[in-house]
C-alpha cells in the first residue's frame, strides 16, 4: 500500500488467511507525531473502498478480532423506552437500531474516535441493574474448518497428490510437521524464517508450488539468481532437474500440486555457473554470497551481498570429479559451516551420485568433505515396507562415510507404480525442454475436471467410456485411480468424445467400473529418482530441524540428524549395503 509508506506506516506481519479477508494490520512508525497519526487517518478514511477499524483486541496466525465504535446493549425486560433514553444521554450514546434478536437489545455509537475506552463504557454499562449485557461490536475473522494451511491439518494437507507421495510418511513427516504445530502452530510444515537454498540447473520459480506465500505473508521464493549468466533472471533455463528437488524439499502445500517436507520454508532458487564458467573461484563466490557474506568478487555482475543467507544449502551434482577437493572449497566450506548463520554453521547437503554403486571419495569430493553431508539413495522394497539401498546409489567406505540415505525411487527411470516400482511424485518445470523425458511435467497438478470410469477397463485399453466428460479437454494429464489407492496411474488425453476420451498411451493395469479420474494442467512429475532426490528431501528434514530449534549449530544439527537416522540394517557390515 503507497499510503502505508507515504505515512509513516509499518504494515503488520499477517498470514495469507487474513489478507484473503481483506484486513491490513498497521502500525505507525516509533516517533510519529500526532498531527501526522489524524492526517494519516484521516487520509485512509478518504480511499474508496477502506473502512477503518479499531484497536486490536485479538490477533494470532487464524484470526483477528477489532474494535468498532459500536456496542450491543441489551437491557431487561421490564425497563421502558424512557429508562433506555436516560441511559443513552447519560454515556452519550447514538442509538441506531433494535436488534431483534431479543426484546430489549439496541446498538448503539459511540461518538468519537474509536479507543479502547469503549471497553469501559461497555462495562460501567454491564454493572447497571437495568442492563443485562453490553459488549462491543467486534469485526473478527472466521477460522474454517478445512485446512487451507500448514497451521490447520499439518499432518494432512490437501494436495492432489500427496497421497502418492509415499517418503514423507516414510520418513515420519507428518509426526514431525504435528510436533513443530503443537510447539509453534505456523511453523508446522517449516519455519518461514528458514530458507532453503536450492543450487542446480535452474528452477522454475513461477511454478504454482513456488509462486505462492509463506505462513508470514511473505513469497515463497527469497531471491533467484543465474550464476551461469550472472543475472537475477535466468535466460537459460533448460532443465527440470532443479525445479524437481526445489520441489521435493520445499514445495508449498495445500495448493493443488504436492507437498514438500518443509513446504513452509522459503526457497532461494540458484543456477550454478557451468561449463568454463564453473571456476573454483566462482564456486566458492557462488556459496559464500548464498550463505550471506561478500566474497569481494571482481566478475561483471556479481550480485550485491544479500542482508540474509541461507540456512541450508541443496547440492544434487557433483563438481570436480576425479580428483580430491580443493583447498579452496575445503575452505568455503568449513567457512560457511563455522560462520554461517550467524555463526551457527549453515546446513550443507550433497548427493553421492549414481554409478551402480562406487565408493564416491573422488567421484563427489564436496560430499566426501567432514563438514558437509553426504546423502545417497534408499527405497521400497517390493512388499512396500522394507527399506532397502536404491540399486543405482553410490555407497562409502572408509575413506568416504555416506551421512544419510534418504527415500527415492527403486532404479533410475522408475515409475510411481505400486508395488513394481517406487519413484518420487514431486514438482516439474513447466516449461522445460530438456529432452530427458523422466523429467517432463506428467501428472495434473490441479483437479480442473474429475468424473468415473462408466464401465471397467482392462490394462492396454485406450478409450474408456466415462460418466462425464465436462471439464475435461484435449492435452490434460490425467490420474486414474485415487492417489494413493492400489495401482494408480498417469496418462494424457488425446481425444474428448461424446461420453468418452481417449488417452495418448494404452493403459498399464486394469481399473474398475466406477474408479475415478481427475484432469488438469501438470506441474508435477511422477519419475524423479537417485540420490538427487534423496538430498533434496535430506536438506528438507534439515531445514525442518532449524525450524524446531533454529539456535542449533552446525555439530549439534549433524548431530541429531546423525543419531535419529534410522539403522536400515545395522548388521550389515557391506559399505554396499545389500
Amino acid at each position: 500500500m503507497a499510503i502505508a509508506e507515504a505515512r509513516n506506516l509499518i504494515p503488520d506481519k499477517l498470514v495469507d488467511r487474513l489478507r484473503h479477508h481483506g484486513i491490513h494490520v498497521l502500525r505507525f512508525a516509533p516517533r510519529t507525531s500526532e498531527k501526522i497519526r489524524k492526517q494519516t487517518i484521516n487520509a485512509l478514511r478518504d480511499i474508496r473502498g477502506v473502512k477503518t477499524g479499531g484497536p486490536l483486541v485479538h490477533l494470532d496466525n487464524e484470526s483477528i478480532s477489532i474494535l468498532t465504535n459500536e456496542l450491543i446493549v441489551r437491557f431487561q425486560d421490564n425497563v421502558t423506552d424512557k429508562q433506555i433514553n436516560r441511559i443513552a444521554r447519560q454515556f452519550k450514546l447514538r442509538k441506531l437500531r433494535k436488534l431483534i434478536v431479543a426484546d430489549r437489545a439496541f446498538l448503539f455509537r459511540v461518538p468519537g474516535p474509536v479507543a479502547y475506552e469503549i471497553l469501559h463504557v461497555a462495562e460501567k454499562l454491564a454493572k447497571n441493574h437495568l442492563v443485562a449485557y453490553a459488549e462491543p461490536n467486534l469485526i473478527s475473522t472466521a477460522r474454517g474448518d478445512a485446512a487451507s494451511g500448514a497451521a490447520f491439518d499439518p499432518t494432512n494437507p490437501l494436495d492432489l497428490l500427496f497421497p502418492m507421495q509415499w517418503h514423507l510418511p516414510e520418513i515420519r513427516c507428518p509426526e514431525a510437521w504435528r510436533l513443530i504445530h503443537d510447539t509453534s502452530p505456523d511453523h508446522a510444515m517449516g519455519s518461514p524464517d528458514i530458507i532453503i537454498a536450492v543450487v542446480d540447473w535452474g528452477i522454475d520459480v513461477h511454478n504454482p508450488d513456488f509462486a505462492g506465500k509463506v505462513s508470514n505473508g511473505k513469497r515463497k521464493v527469497v531471491r533467484s539468481f543465474d550464476f551461469h549468466h550472472m543475472t537475477a533472471r535466468s535466460r537459460a533455463r533448460s532443465h527440470g532437474h532443479g525445479t524437481c528437488c526445489a520441489g521435493v524439499a520445499t514445495a508449498l502445500p495445500n495448493n493443488g500440486g504436492v507437498c514438500g517436507v518443509a513446504g513452509n520454508c522459503r526457497l532461494m532458487a540458484i543456477r550454478r555457473p557451468e561449463g568454463g564458467m564453473a571456476s573454483e573461484t566462482a564456486c566458492s563466490d557462488m556459496y559464500l554470497w548464498i550463505g550471506g557474506f561478500d566474497p569481494r568478487s571482481t566478475t561483471a555482475g556479481f550480485p550485491q551481498r544479500i542482508r540474509r543467507g541461507a540456512d541450508v544449502i541443496s547440492n544434487s551434482f557433483g563438481h570436480a570429479a576425479g580428483m580430491p577437493i580443493s583447498g579452496l572449497m575445503k575452505d568455503t566450506l568449513d567457512f560457511l559451516t563455522t560462520r554461517g548463520r550467524n555463526g551457527r554453521g549453515t546446513l550443507l547437503f550433497f548427493s553421492t551420485g549414481n554409478s551402480y554403486p562406487q565408493e564416491f571419495t573422488l567421484i563427489r569430493p564436496w560430499a566426501a568433505h567432514d563438514r558437509t553431508f553426504a546423502v545417497t539413495a534408499s527405497t521400497l522394497a517390493n512388499d512396500g515396507i522394507c527399506e532397502i539401498r536404491a540399486r543405482e546409489s553410490n555407497c562409502g567406505s572408509a575413506a568416504a562415510v555416506i551421512d544419510f540415505c534418504a527415500p527415492s525411487a527403486s532404479h533410475l527411470g522408475a515409475p510411481y507404480d505400486p508395488s513394481r516400482s517406487y519413484a518420487i511424485v514431486t514438482t516439474a518445470d513447466r516449461m522445460s525442454n530438456d529432452p530427458d523425458p523422466l523429467l517432463q511435467p506428467n501428472a495434473p497438478s490441479r483437479p480442473d475436471a474429475r468424473t468415473i470410469l462408466a464401465s471397467a477397463v482392462e490394462r492396454g485399453a485406450a478409450q474408456p467410456e466415462i460418466a462425464d466428460n465436462l471439464g475435461f479437454a484435449v492435452g490434460q494429464f490425467v490420474v486414474i485411480g485415487l492417489a494413493g489407492s492400489v495401482r494408480p496411474e498417469f496418462n494424457r488425453i488425446k481425444v474428448v468424445a461424446d461420453r468418452g476420451i481417449e488417452f495418448e498411451d494404452p493403459l498399464s493395469n486394469d481399473h474398475p467400473r466406477g474408479a475415478s479420474l481427475a484432469a488438469g494442467p501438470a506441474w508435477s512429475l511422477h519419475t524423479f529418482s537417485g540420490t538427487s532426490c534423496a538430498t533434496a528431501l535430506a536438506a528438507g528434514v534439515g531445514a525442518l530441524l532449524l525450524s524446531a530449534n533454529p539456535r542449533l549449530t552446525f555439530e549439534e544439527a549433524r548431530d541429531i540428524l546423525r543419531d535419529t537416522a534410522q539403522k536400515i540394517d545395522a548388521s550389515n557390515s557391506d559399505p554396499v549395503g545389500i
